[in-house]
């Protein structure tokens, strides 16, 4: 299953309609109120992104 595929899927669906929702005003709000929330917010957007590329690598993996 190709990467564009597993877009369709419900499950990252649903992840992509969070991040884009509530996790997008999540940071631009820290981002807006600044002192150690910018740094905080980019550790905390890398793990959402390596949470969403393990989800796609999951759903593209055959079962052992």
């Amino acid at each position: 299953m190709d990467v564009h595929a597993t877009d369709n899927l419900p499950v990252l669906r649903d992840y992509n309609t969070i991040i884009n929702g509530v996790f997008s005003s999540f940071v631009a709000l820290s981002r807006k109120i600044g002192g150690e929330l910018p740094t905080m917010i980019d550790h905390v957007t890398c793990l959402f992104d390596a949470q969403q590329k393990f989800i796609q690598k999951a759903l593209q993996s055959k079962k052992p």
